[in-house]
């Protein structure tokens, strides 16, 4: 798994990891250096207790280097204070590294979660209606967060931590059982300590991840329902660029508290070096030198470095394999959809002559469509005329074909027999584009921001006295929204289901494209506001060919045409005064 995920990173980021390891080799040789310098510090004392006068291999180096004598107490003090200081250097200078690593890390923890987002986004819509929403929404959020925090930085870490047990292995001796003691006990006292003055950041980070981690769970979930408005309105971008700046956030959040959850353990090391210093002063001068050279080895020696460097390594092995099971669905997901063309020709948006400007006609010529399958038949040699500037009521069971018409005629789909084309008012054929249509899902998309926006999303030239005119016709000028911190609660949580269909019926208008479909617009609204539904409708009809699939009756009574359609073929289609008169 650890080569698989090296493998997804450019050249770049894979430069970085491989210089993280000579800087990581010259960090234990800072370690060899300080404990060098505490075993020599215990053989000067040695000599100081038994009356020895053989000087240490170090001792007659430092004579070679500087011929001045020194007394054996002065450099046995001297010597304290060099390890001291290299060992607390290696501490420190680590842990500035861990902390700009971190940012490297939650960076490619953003960068692994948005590829797979944006893949998925700019899927065929048949391979996004394949998705099971829950695993995808695990493999964007968790997946990619498990996979940092569970194999890119414990991988990291093991780097250090190897360089580390290799160099110190050779120089570390075992430590007595009873002075081992002290140093547990001394350790979990700090921990107790520095866990309570942590806390508090601690709860902070935590709160921040709870509540942008909301925000981009709602926006992934309203991807999958709004994805036919997303494409059709060409909002892709758009809401990658939204989700991958609220994903970074969380991303920095995440590394972050990883970092403090591990922070206390550098500043234990520092806190037992400056202890074990100070011990060593003290019983030097108070009590006796061996006392004080075993204490000092065990806290610099044993107790900081070999011991706390096995425990990682263990838990990294642990956390490997956690991974490997909570990244699965990540994996998947990215192995399927990185390997999907990019969506191209009919789908492509390009800006519509003026004199084609208007209302458009589509003329279906046996039309038909299968399921992903290949052998599941949807529609059935569909064929019909929808005029330019006509209202059309597509209605029938469910089951029957009537998403799958409109998905046809709004370029989400590619027929696999029969003809689609379009025409200006004029009569005169354009090519496939999906600047032609104009949507209103059932279940809007809806952006973390004002009603305004929300409307002039679809079109970024419309006029600000329609976007007004529609908000009061459509009844959302007085909304009410109970709660106005939008960095708390999204704004798609404090709308209704009517008042979110109403901002997807404004915004299919304000598109002001030639072709407006909306899909079951009516379902959530209530008769006054379906009243204003068909009342706009009724304002637009001429400027726009218009397009409801509905199950309710009233509104295909208002239409000019209806086409039902059963069991995937088209059973009926004329005027929709003679059809219900007949009913």
């Amino acid at each position: 798994m650890v080569l698989k995920v090296y493998g997804m990173l450019n050249a770049q980021n894979k430069r970085k990891i491989l210089t993280i390891i000579p800087v990581y080799l010259i960090l234990s040789i800072f370690d060899l250096i300080g404990v060098i310098l505490l075993a020599t510090c215990g053989t000067i004392s040695y000599n100081l207790i038994s009356g020895e006068s053989r000087p240490s291999r170090v001792e007659l180096t430092l004579q070679s280097l500087w011929p001045r004598d020194i007394e054996s107490t002065q450099l046995l003090l001297y010597f304290a204070l060099i390890a001291a200081v290299f060992l607390t250097l290696k501490t420190v200078l680590i842990s500035f590294i861990n902390y700009r690593v971190l940012y490297w890390l939650a960076r490619q923890e953003s960068d692994f979660s948005t590829s797979l987002f944006s893949a998925l986004l700019h899927a065929p819509l048949t391979e996004i209606k394949s998705i099971n929403p829950g695993e995808a929404q695990w493999a964007i959020m968790l997946g990619s967060s498990r996979l940092m925090s569970g194999v890119v930085t414990p991988t990291i870490t093991a780097l250090g931590d190897l360089i580390t047990v290799v160099v110190m292995a050779t120089t570390i001796f075992i430590a007595t059982p009873n002075i081992a003691l002290i140093t547990f006990f001394l350790l979990l006292i700090s921990h107790r300590l520095f866990t309570h003055l942590l806390k508090g950041r601690m709860r902070n980070y935590g709160l921040g991840l709870s509540n942008k981690g909301s925000q981009l769970n709602s926006q992934i979930q309203q991807t999958f329902q709004a994805s036919r408005e997303i494409k059709i309105f060409g909002l892709s971008k758009t809401i990658e660029k939204i989700f991958s700046g609220d994903r970074d956030v969380v991303s920095l959040l995440g590394q972050k508290s990883s970092f403090l959850n591990g922070l206390f353990r550098y500043y234990l090391e520092i806190t037992i070096l400056l202890s074990a210093f100070l011990v060593v002063v003290t019983e030097l001068y108070f009590s006796d030198t061996r006392r004080a050279i075993t204490t000092l080895i065990l806290f610099l020696s044993v107790g900081l470095r070999i011991i706390p460097s096995l425990q990682r390594l263990q838990a990294i092995n642990l956390s490997l394999q956690l991974s490997q099971g909570a990244t699965k669905s990540y994996f998947e997901l990215r192995d399927r959809f990185l390997r999907l063309d990019t969506e191209s020709n009919a789908k492509e948006f390009f800006e519509i002559p003026s004199e084609s400007r208007g209302p458009v006609s589509v003329d279906l010529k046996e039309l038909s469509y299968s399921g992903k399958d290949g052998e599941t038949l949807i529609l059935d040699r569909i064929s019909l005329q929808i005029k330019a500037g006509e209202l059309v009521a597509v209605i029938g069971e469910s089951g029957s074909g009537k998403t799958t018409l409109v998905d046809l005629i709004s370029l989400l789909l590619s027929p696999e027999s029969g003809s689609l084309i379009y025409k200006d008012k004029n009569g005169v054929e354009l090519p496939p584009n999906r600047a032609l249509i104009g949507y209103c899902a059932q279940v809007p998309y809806i952006f973390n921001s004002s009603i305004e926006q929300n409307l002039s999303i679809s079109n970024d030239k419309a006029p600000k006295h329609l976007v007004e005119d529609l908000m009061i016709k459509l009844n959302l000028s007085n909304v009410q929204l109970p709660n106005s911190n939008q960095d708390l609660i999204p704004l798609s949580e404090r709308l209704s289901g009517g008042e979110k269909q109403r901002i997807g019926i404004a915004r299919a208008l304000v598109s002001s494209r030639p072709i407006i479909i909306f899909d079951e617009p009516t379902s959530s609204l209530d008769q006054m506001n379906t009243d204003a539904f068909l009342s706009l409708i009724k304002e637009y009809r001429e400027k726009h060919t218009i397009i409801i699939v509905t199950h309710d009756l009233e509104v295909a009574r208002f239409s000019d045409k209806v086409l039902v359609l059963e069991k995937g073929k088209l059973i009926y289609q004329g005027d929709s005064k003679s059809y219900f008169s007949s009913k």
